[in-house]
């Protein structure tokens, strides 16, 4: 970028034309530090503002993209229309965010929590929320985290959501690595997708166990055993 600058006087537009043909290759890597740097270098460049608010929506940054897209003075009414659309996104996100703050407090405090626990997976199977959009909300919000958790991915199994199973139990482990409903849960789980060295980890960590423990353990020695 030093060369740019040193070479050429319209360093601003150079940037933006990169940034730009990236886009249009399919090149996402080197398109917001093109940008980021143009920025730097002319605050107010309408080209700059507009192509970072386009960018960073397209991203899925709309506050960002936001950010950048009010500074435009005097923008005309394809930017409007831009600016329209992504404040009525982040009041929906905003509205999605207070909801699902609203039904993670239900399952917490056990009001109506097998309904709200449906609710819940719903989003996630409607792609509504994301398994990361649930554990930073839990992270921040809530104080029974692992229990919240466990109950939201044993909703999630019996819907066939396996992808947000897992990365939900390991969260729960992280807030409880006691909590004997997530060592079962990761250890059944893991056991059925014969991970059985994965499975074996958590479910030998369960103190008092139950026969079907037992012999999922058994059945986990015997298999690792035939394979060596």
């Amino acid at each position: 970028m030093q060369s740019i600058e040193a070479e050429f006087e319209q360093a601003v537009d150079i940037y933006n034309l990169l940034a730009i043909s990236y886009y249009e290759m399919g090149i996402g890597d080197y398109i917001l530090p093109y940008l980021d740097r143009a920025i730097a270098l002319k605050p107010k460049d309408i080209n700059t503002l507009t192509n970072l608010g386009f960018m960073l929506n397209l991203f899925g940054e709309p506050k960002s993209a936001y950010k950048w897209l009010v500074q435009i003075e005097a923008p005309d009414q394809a930017i409007m229309e831009l600016i329209d659309e992504i404040h009525v996104k982040l009041r929906q996100q905003e509205a999605e965010s207070n909801e699902l703050k609203f039904l993670l407090r239900r399952i917490e405090f056990d009001v109506d929590r097998e309904e709200s626990v449906h609710q819940v997976a719903a989003f996630l199977q409607n792609r509504e929320v994301s398994v990361e959009d649930i554990n930073h909300m839990v992270s921040t919000h809530m104080i029974q985290q692992d229990t919240i958790l466990n109950s939201i991915a044993a909703e999630c199994y019996q819907r066939g959501l396996y992808e947000e199973v897992i990365p939900l139990l390991k969260q729960s482990y992280q807030y409880n690595s006691n909590n004997t409903d997530t060592l079962f849960n990761l250890g059944s789980i893991l056991f059925d997708i014969k991970e059985f060295e994965q499975a074996y980890g958590f479910l030998s960590q369960i103190q008092e166990y139950d026969e079907e423990v037992g012999q999922m353990l058994e059945q986990i020695k015997g298999a690792t055993t035939h394979e060596r």
